[in-house]
């Protein structure tokens, strides 16, 4: 049995049709990409903003319906239906792995502690996802949802851990919560995508980044995360990635 029959019959036996459906949009919007992920395992990393400002999210469930969503993609993608979760604000630390029986403790747990880790700094959080996983050995590529509402306070470092990481298998699929709707496959210009479109200027930056290896992060923004179909949110995380992936097995990253 392939391990999202796995996966799908534990939620089948919790009642679980919630995350259920969402598995089925992922995989969905994943084969409307051409990417078929019984061909390729994957491992997903979810990289969660617990900055000051993040109160607010944290507390009105907006966050845990995003851990919903990425542990769907896990379920579909990964080759045990985990997720890494990786916290970040001043300084960044791993969290644990969520998987389908223990999720919804997870996020209530978020609920209710409201962590706060400071300040902004996404280098910090980078470091760390990179660290856990030259540590543990990748084996399989590695997705990371990395999800913030604000800017960071050390941008050229962060460029440089972007740049520097491109010769590994990992790629950073940034997602902007809180402040505007971007969308990625919108046919214009980088200085109009700049100007017009999004508070998240220097994600759109990274996300277009000359001097790498491969090209391996993306970037899309949600003003409310709740107001978005969990189709656009799918197709949207699922915009580059799959080229990342044809793109780094062609050069031998895994």
């Amino acid at each position: 049995m392939k391990n999202i029959d796995i996966q799908l019959k534990k939620l089948e036996r919790e009642g679980d049709f919630e995350l259920i459906n969402l598995a089925k949009k992922t995989l969905i919007s994943m084969k409307k990409s051409g990417f078929d992920p019984v061909d390729q395992l994957v491992r997903v990393a979810l990289c969660l903003d617990f900055s000051g400002s993040m109160r607010k999210m944290l507390s009105d469930g907006t966050v845990t319906k995003i851990v919903k969503k990425c542990l769907a993609q896990s379920i579909i993608l990964d080759d045990n239906g985990e997720i890494e979760v990786f916290g970040f604000g001043t300084d960044a630390k791993y969290l644990c792995s969520v998987n389908v029986e223990n999720y919804n403790n997870f996020c209530e747990q978020l609920q209710v502690e409201k962590p706060n880790f400071g300040q902004t700094n996404y280098n910090r959080a980078l470091e760390e996802i990179i660290k856990f996983y030259d540590a543990t050995g990748y084996g399989l590529p590695v997705l990371v949802i990395f999800v913030t509402d604000g800017n960071t306070a050390n941008k050229r470092l962060t460029t440089q851990i972007i740049k520097d990481s491109s010769t590994k298998p990992i790629f950073w699929q940034f997602v902007g919560i809180g402040k505007d709707n971007y969308d990625p496959t919108l046919d214009m210009t980088i200085l109009d995508k700049l100007k017009k479109n999004t508070e998240f200027k220097y994600l759109v930056k990274l996300d277009e980044l000359s001097g790498r290896k491969i090209d391996n992060a993306g970037f899309f923004a949600v003003h409310d995360p709740n107001l978005v179909s969990d189709e656009k949110i799918y197709d949207s995380i699922n915009h580059e990635f799959p080229e990342w992936l044809e793109a780094a097995k062609k050069i031998n990253l895994y």
